[in-house]
């Protein structure tokens, strides 16, 4: 299986991951919001759980922008600076990205296997539910993250080409 078809195919799983996540939170929201003022009935376990599910929308969502190299950020210094210059701060940015993601994942893995509570509304739900994200989502923008890395020499000439920078 080559790495365009495995990366259709992680791309559509994270895709529908998210979408169904972010439909749980607007349903919860929407929950919460009927119970407490049309009902007038208060059920926090809505907003803890769709609490925890927006953290599920971060680590998975980050997998999508990583995919396309489309997260914000401010290259005015970078684009003004010459090539070599720019590329090799490109480069040592990914590497660290990188080092930030294994430390990050790294901290997951030990909150995962330590004792952990549990939400304080539903207490037969641990907390270690907010961590699952971080062990799918990490390992995933790391890939992305070192194709970028791959790839970089070859975005910034082309875009210095076309004149995109």
């Amino acid at each position: 299986m080559s790495w365009s078809s495995m990366e259709k195919v992680l791309y559509g799983i994270v895709k529908t991951c998210a979408v169904l996540v972010t439909l749980w939170v607007v349903i919860l929201t929407f929950m919460q919001v009927i119970f407490r003022f049309i009902l007038h009935i208060s059920v926090p376990w809505t907003e803890e759980v769709a609490r925890a599910f927006y953290i599920w929308i971060v680590f998975i969502g980050v997998v999508l922008v990583e995919r396309d190299d489309s997260q914000i950020r401010t290259t005015l210094l970078l684009e003004a600076l010459p090539v070599r210059i720019h590329l090799g701060l490109e480069i040592v940015i990914r590497v660290l990205q990188i080092g930030f993601n294994l430390i990050l994942f790294y901290g997951s893995i030990l909150a995962l296997s330590s004792e952990t509570g549990f939400l304080s509304s539903l207490p037969h739900i641990s907390l270690k539910l907010f961590y699952i994200p971080m062990l799918i989502g990490i390992p995933c923008e790391m890939i992305y993250q070192a194709v970028h890395l791959k790839h970089a020499k070859t975005v910034i000439y082309r875009k210095r080409e076309v004149g995109q920078v």
